[in-house]
């Protein structure tokens, strides 16, 4: 399946995460199989979008001629911060997000979000899976006021826009998704044939 390159949607893989509980280093430097988490996330994300960012922690360099953006002040508030960075950064009226350790997805996932978003709606996440959705670019103003009042819960901001829930995971068992611990790294990898 060939995604279609979508041009009013500009993407974010949030990749900031220490991976403390996976005990390995940054989530992003993290190898599954051969290739790390963000290795596998670009080449998931990328083909779906015009403009591809990595947000990851300040001073951190991949491999990777995708431009990185950092938190700024509101690093020490979750992967909101990266959230906001992307929407600072976006120039297309819609931003899809996607977490690092993700590493499989539908292939148009991107594609998905954007189609089921109504035009009055502000945004739309993944059903159990919020840190993975689209939203419009002008929710900007509102989520720099969520942050500066000290809030870091991405469903609770999710849901004072309005954003919707939507079941994109029912029709593809497939998904490889939150790979927090060593025991779900080693499932991700014999999942995926290694």
């Amino acid at each position: 399946m060939h995604p279609q390159r979508m041009r009013d949607c500009d993407g974010l893989i949030i990749a900031g995460g220490r991976g403390r509980r996976l005990k390995l280093g940054p989530k992003w430097q993290v190898a599954v199989g051969d290739r790390t988490m963000l290795e596998h996330v670009i080449d998931l994300v990328q083909p779906q979008l015009d403009r591809l960012w990595l947000n990851l922690p300040a001073g951190a360099h991949p491999v990777s001629s995708q431009q990185c953006i950092s938190d700024g002040k509101y690093h020490e508030q979750g992967p909101l911060a990266g959230l906001l960075a992307g929407l600072e950064h976006s120039r297309a009226p819609f931003l899809y997000y996607h977490p690092v350790d993700a590493i499989r997805t539908p292939p148009d996932l991107a594609q998905r979000l954007r189609e089921r978003l109504g035009p009055k709606d502000t945004g739309c996440y993944v059903s159990g899976h919020h840190s993975c959705g689209l939203i419009r670019s002008d929710n900007l103003p509102a989520l720099q006021q969520y942050l500066q009042s000290g809030h870091r819960s991405v469903i609770a901001w999710l849901r004072c826009i309005g954003a919707i829930a939507l079941d994109c995971e029912a029709d593809d068992p497939q998904w490889i998704w939150s790979i927090n611990t060593p025991p779900e790294r080693a499932a991700a990898e014999q999942r995926i044939g290694i």
